[in-house]
């Protein structure tokens, strides 16, 4: 018979018993038990997924059968030559292969091929038991093996990779959200390591040679298997005493410590989750592992986090407490969030990513403020409109909601299938998977009586038909076809739309919404035998609006329709003046050339005496309006392009609270490059009311109103008068001793350094007084008294200094005399001095996370690039080599990169590209494709460029279409990415190919631009939100 999508056996339970892992071969052998429940009479096969696996063998009820393995991603294009190397053919080929997925409907177009034996009477009122015999042997993707062997000691240790978006890359399984199933795990390690899985452990067992000890965890909590993780390593254990010793911290060896420090705020967490809810933390049990290489800062599964190790600080770091707290507070929501509540199908990921990164922003709202909480909304929003303008459009929901029709339809059938149900549970035995013994297991014949009545009513399928969806299906390969920064994207536009959803119910009944769906997952999960309550336990778009409907009443389809199934943001264009003659407030409001409105809030004067005299500098005595806000609560996805006079901007700046508007009236401004915007700001910096980050703006955007002015008048002095004001001695000499403890002058002490150093005079030099002040600075800084560390005002000071070079009037090569090179400024010298010596003492005593070395690198390149030191790229081959800290090695090939960029070196981009190729560090590889697709190489139009060549196409090709990389999905989307933006859609040029004029909207970077270095030193997240201020400052102007 031939298998439907709905006909696919359900899976009740599952079983994993690792019985051998061997780390010096990357080797991990198991066998794999699951129960299923056919649906249908007389099947010719099943399908599951299986990935990375080599399978031994396979029974069917202790029955070897014969199994077929086909996956369809091991080589995209069958035939590699002139003519299919080209993105055209590639997608062509990508899409027959997404086909044949959908054909396959069940199991995401399930690797595993098992046929059923002819004699076997496979009947849908029987449970069939499904053994796999299965290894995986140096894998790719899915398991990262970490195993360093010296003359002392060995350190080995083993996690899941990436399993929450494909867990069919380590095991067999049934890889679709809407697979649920209770589990039993057991791992056999040796007697000196430890593992960890989701669910609850129960038995720890020893072997009679007591060299081995097996684990057995149990997850009675139905979930899918994209919610199953495992680690195996030499752990150091820490029981939170204030959670019950309920949460458990796993860390390598030395580091309890810190982890002691870094999850301090755990219990809180999990209180305001709680309280937040109003409901307990669904697990019994919830471990956090620390761990090295991993590829995101956090992977969740069901009760179990794999954390980072770079997330974990000392009680005397300051920088990193920010996104330490903001990952563990993710990790405890995405708990409730797509670990127990999940989704029914892969086009309903934005609904679980949404909530729980809506739950983080309300954590964040209560721990670090309101301020900090709208700012970074704003953030948010910039970076979302930037990547949907430049790079790719987002679409979270395929389809429209009627919810009318939702509710008259479901209604309509719901009592007859309610009480169905009903009866079908109090007349069936429940069935105990750990009671299973025999091969065949008979369900009383009742309730195929009763099921076969459930067959009248409407299916699933018939149901997503009647609202008009035509495939339940339609975005089942949604993991396929993203790349890493689509997914981070693809989040934060769901919470955006939760936002909004939120601002039209109300944040309280937004909530209850949220309380009531875990109350009734909570019920479903009471049930270890696949029910009907389980669809509980699984959101859809439809189970969400009306959820909302039946909590506030209000239908909130009109948002999922506007904001989640179509793309793109409006722009808006927006110009306040005032007429004079007609005495009004005029608001011009464009979008796409069309005049439209927005809700706007206007701040008028008051009819009082108090503001006759009043004389405004640069103000107009005759306006009746201080200013004007609009959206400042950024009810709505937009973009607003928004110019007001100057004296509104100053009016905003000094008087409004909302700190949106005054980030808006900063960046006015600096458009207004005056004497009167320099006061305006200076007063902004000096203002210690004012919210940290707000100052930090003021900072950036007086030294664009310095620069803009350099040759009318010299400012040079400000931004220095600013930091003798708050970070010197009265006789202005010498700097204070460092004091960190108020933390908001410290991080405006580092902004007002970086913004110092790029002071530029009018012959587009940094002054020679501002490279004395820095160095001044730099050898006076003492920290002997200092609690807390001083290794990221360090960094800035460096790159500070880094940032005060220009190009030299003398190019120093190696073949250079050596009385020329004595021509070079003292100051030159001496930064060229101080950077070699930070970089040696960290050779000694390492800061945190290498943090100055990376900047001496980047201070070093900067040098190169200037002129005042050879062109040379062999010590940062040397700093990227494998044994370094990963984030030496990426802050290395980011300069290799710009080598590519620049010097035209084939050879260092080679270099990289089989780093990408060969590299076992998953977060590596992710990294330096984002590098390189954020700049690429070159762009389509370059046939000159000597790395336009076919070594490099023909590597990038084999890594796009070759079996290395076929099971990372994710990373192969990513270098798709790069492909297009590197030779387009057609035949690229260095094999025959026409230069290509246009390119389909995405957004490359002019070729004969050079690799700005000042982007180096911020990190991924920054990047978005400071090219959108560009954009937007371009616009303005």
């Amino acid at each position: 018979m031939f298998l439907r999508p709905d006909d696919h056996p359900k899976i009740v339970h599952q079983n994993i018993h690792i019985n051998e892992i061997n780390f010096a071969n990357k080797k991990l052998t198991m066998y794999t038990e699951m129960y299923i429940q056919p649906i249908v009479d007389d099947l010719d096969f099943i399908r599951f997924n299986c990935l990375n696996c080599v399978i031994l063998n396979v029974t069917l009820n202790e029955t070897d059968v014969n199994v077929v393995y086909e996956d369809v991603f091991q080589e995209i294009c069958p035939e590699t030559n002139d003519e299919t190397m080209n993105f055209c053919a590639y997608e062509t080929y990508f899409n027959q292969c997404i086909d044949m997925i959908k054909e396959n409907g069940c199991c995401e177009g399930g690797q595993l091929k098992i046929l059923i034996p002819h004699n076997l009477n496979f009947k849908k009122t029987r449970l069939y038991k499904i053994g796999i015999y299965s290894c995986v042997e140096k894998p790719t993707h899915g398991l990262q093996f970490n195993y360093i062997q010296d003359d002392e000691s060995t350190i080995c240790s083993m996690f899941t990779v990436g399993s929450s978006t494909f867990s069919n890359l380590w095991f067999p399984c049934v890889f679709a959200p809407s697979a649920l199933c209770t589990w039993r795990i057991e791992i056999k390690t040796p007697i000196e390591l430890s593992a960890v899985a989701s669910g609850t452990m129960k038995i720890l067992l020893s072997s009679n040679d007591e060299k081995f000890k097996t684990y057995q965890f149990v997850l009675s909590i139905p979930t899918s298997a994209l919610n199953i993780g495992l680690v195996v390593g030499n752990f150091e254990t820490f029981k939170h005493p204030e959670l019950n010793e309920t949460v458990i911290s796993y860390c390598v060896p030395g580091l309890v410590e810190l982890v002691k420090h870094s999850t301090k705020p755990l219990k809180k967490m999990i209180d305001f989750y709680e309280e937040l809810l109003s409901i307990r933390f669904p697990f019994d049990q919830y471990k956090q592992v620390f761990m090295q290489n991993t590829r995101e800062n956090f992977e969740t599964f069901s009760s179990l986090t794999i954390f980072s190790i770079n997330i974990l600080h000392h009680s005397n770091i300051i920088d990193q407490v920010y996104e330490t707290r903001q990952v563990l507070a993710h990790s405890v929501a995405r708990q409730f969030f797509t670990s127990y509540v999940t989704i029914e199908n892969w086009r309903y990921s934005w609904i679980v990513l949404g909530i729980s990164k809506y739950l983080v922003m309300l954590y964040y709202n209560n721990v670090f403020g309101n301020n900090a909480y709208l700012y970074q909304i704003y953030e948010y929003m910039n970076r979302l409109e930037a990547y949907e303008r430049n790079e790719r459009e987002i679409m979270l929901e395929t389809d429209k909601i009627d919810l009318e029709a939702t509710i008259s339809y479901v209604n309509r059938f719901k009592i007859a299938k309610d009480k169905m149900t009903h009866d079908i549970i109090s007349a069936t035995n429940v069935i105990k998977i750990e009671n299973l013994k025999s091969t065949n297991y008979n369900i009383r014949s009742n309730i195929s009586q009763k099921t076969s009545n459930l067959d009248k009513l409407p299916s699933k399928m018939d149901m997503y038909e009647h609202f008009g969806v035509e495939s339940v299906n339609s975005n089942d390969v949604f993991p396929y076809k993203v790349d890493h920064h689509f997914l981070k994207m693809y989040e934060i536009k769901a919470f955006l739309v939760f936002k909004m959803i939120a601002n039209r119910v109300g944040i309280s009944l937004l909530l209850q919404v949220f309380n009531k769906n875990l109350c009734l997952a909570n019920a479903a999960a009471k049930d270890n035998y696949p029910s009907k309550l389980w669809i509980h336990m699984q959101f859809t778009t439809y189970y969400l609006v009306k959820s909302i409907y039946n909590v506030s009443g209000k239908n909130v389809s009109n948002i999922i329709n506007r904001w989640c199934t179509t793309f793109g943001i409006p722009s808006f264009s927006i110009n306040i003046y005032y007429n004079r003659k007609r005495n009004s407030l005029e608001l011009d409001i464009k979008q796409n050339n069309s005049k439209n409105c927005t809700p706007y809030e206007p701040k008028k004067k008051k009819n009082s005496n108090s503001h006759r005299g009043r004389n405004s500098n640069g103000s107009d005595q005759h306006s009746p309006v201080l200013w004007v806000m609009v959206d400042t609560e950024m009810n709505i996805l937009r973009r607003m392009k928004i110019k007001i006079p100057q004296y509104m901007a100053r009016y905003v700046l000094r008087y409004e609270k909302c700190i949106i508007a005054q980030k808006m009236a900063i960046e006015q401004l600096s458009f207004y490059q005056n004497l009167v915007s320099q006061t305006s700001l200076t007063n902004a910096v000096e203002d210690e009311q004012c919210f940290y980050k707000i100052r930090i703006d003021a900072i950036h955007a007086l030294s664009l109103v310095i620069n803009a002015n350099n040759s009318s008048w010299s400012g040079s002095n400000v931004l220095v008068s600013l930091y003798k004001q708050y970070f010197f001695y009265h006789d202005e000499q010498y700097p204070y001793v460092n004091d960190f403890t108020n933390i908001q002058k410290y991080f405006v002490m580092k902004a007002l350094l970086t913004s110092i150093s790029q002071i530029r005079n009018p012959q587009n030099k940094c002054p020679v007084e501002i490279v004395k002040f820095l160095l001044v600075i730099s050898e006076s800084n003492y920290n002997v008294f200092n609690k807390y560390s001083d290794c990221y005002f360090r960094k800035t000071l460096i790159e500070a200094l880094s940032y005060t070079l220009t190009s030299s009037a003398i190019l120093i090569t190696a073949e250079t005399d050596a009385n020329v090179t004595n021509l070079l400024s003292p100051q030159i010298k001496t930064i060229c001095k101080h950077v070699v010596t930070n970089l040696n003492i960290e050779q000694i005593i390492p800061s945190y996370k290498h943090r100055v070395s990376i900047s001496c690198l980047y201070a070093l390149r900067q040098l190169q690039v200037c002129g005042y030191i050879p062109v040379n790229p062999q010590i940062f081959y040397e700093y990227s080599s494998e044994g370094l800290f990963v984030d030496v090695r990426i802050a290395s090939m980011k300069i290799l990169i710009s080598f590519s960029h620049d010097e035209k070196d084939v050879s260092c981009l080679l270099y990289v590209l089989n780093v990408i190729k060969n590299e076992d560090n998953c977060y590596l590889r992710t990294k330096l494709i984002k590098m390189l697709n954020r700049k690429p190489p070159f762009n389509r139009n370059n046939e000159n460029s000597p790395i336009n060549n076919r070594k490099v196409m023909e590597c990038l090709w084999e890594m796009m279409n070759g079996p290395l990389l076929s099971n990372d999905a994710v990373t192969k989307q990513s270098l798709c990415l790069l492909w297009k933006k590197m030779y387009g859609e057609d035949k690229p040029f260095c094999i025959g190919g026409n230069i290509q004029s246009e390119y389909f909207g995405m957004n490359i970077d002019n070729e004969n631009e050079s690799y700005d270095f000042n982007m180096l030193n911020h990190s991924d997240d920054n990047f978005d939100a400071k090219s959108s201020k560009s954009d937007s400052s371009s616009d303005s102007n």
